[in-house]
């Protein structure tokens, strides 16, 4: 049986980023985020379960996360962020926050506090 849990509210969002592993660096755009994670489209394949980091650029704030690829689509995939420090996560909500208020969703949404 699995066990059923809330996801996080994700906003669709057009933000260019920069995804670096040990091998190379990659240019793309973020076009989902939540608290929990992203959603790249990146000009190349990576493969599920690899690590690296993303910046990411919003109104004039540049920021760093480390993220594992969780899944793989054929122009797209999905990262979870791997926070290191309460700063990190509070850093990501208030992120996510600012593009909530700066694009707003029609509909009730509903965000889970961790």
């Amino acid at each position: 049986m699995q066990r059923f849990e809330y996801r996080g509210a994700r906003f669709a969002v057009d933000l260019p980023v920069q995804f670096a592993d040990k091998d190379r660096v990659l240019v793309g755009r973020c076009t989902e985020i939540s608290k929990e994670g992203l959603r790249l489209d990146l000009g190349e394949p990576l493969r599920s379960d690899s690590c690296g980091t993303v910046s990411v650029s919003f109104q004039g704030r540049a920021l760093d996360f480390y993220v594992r690829v969780v899944h793989v689509g054929a122009r797209h995939c999905g990262m979870e962020f791997i926070y290191s420090s309460k700063a990190e996560q509070l850093a990501v909500a208030t992120l996510v926050e600012s593009m909530a208020v700066a694009n707003p969703r029609s509909g009730p949404v509903l965000l889970k506090h961790s």
